[in-house]
């Protein structure tokens, strides 16, 4: 596993804020890791996860090759059949709404309150439902955005060979993990 994650609670800001204290930090970060890895060997495959892993450890947690350097913090780069222009923003722009979705869905993030919705004259508890759509959003912008990442992975696949077959061979299955988070 990794030895450092990737992502971190800092990661979380703006919509996708996590209040989190002494008592919680290192449980949020330990469900953090865990979706982590389980978003990127569905999203890009075994093999490819490893070699990322294997990078960014050497490291110390930051990659040494190029291709895991723009994997991770993104690149500008022109697809071969077009003139335009494309921003790639980095895998972390869809595992943070991912795995916030992910730990909201699941009920891993609470106040001493519960759930609770801010308002001006204090705070009232979320429903479930205000909680399981803000969780759906969550989790269905970073799919959305985890196409990019797709097509990025695509018109590189010289440099990630085994990102082609994974997404060929499991297609079917990348189909029945963007229904969102049924489980």
């Amino acid at each position: 596993d990794l030895t450092m994650s990737i992502v971190s609670i800092d990661d979380f800001t703006g919509r996708f804020f996590m209040s989190v204290n002494d008592y919680n930090t290192q449980q949020i970060q330990d469900v953090i890791s865990e979706f982590e890895k389980d978003i990127l060997v569905n999203t890009i495959g075994i093999e490819l996860y490893n070699d990322f892993l294997a990078d960014f450890n050497a490291g110390s947690g930051a990659p040494t090759q190029e291709r895991w350097v723009d994997f991770l913090n993104g690149k500008l780069y022109s697809p071969s059949q077009s003139r335009t222009t494309i921003e790639y923003k980095g895998c972390l722009d869809s595992l943070v709404p991912m795995i916030y979705g992910r730990i909201m869905r699941n009920n891993l993030y609470t106040t001493d309150l519960g759930f609770v919705q801010g308002e001006t004259n204090g705070a009232t508890a979320a429903t479930i439902t205000q909680m399981k759509n803000k969780a759906d959003s969550a989790w269905n912008e970073g799919l959305k955005k985890r196409k990019e990442l797709f097509v990025f992975l695509n018109e590189y696949d010289d440099l990630y060979t085994d990102f082609e077959y994974y997404y060929r061979f499991y297609n079917h299955r990348a189909t029945l993990i963007t229904k969102g988070l049924r489980s």
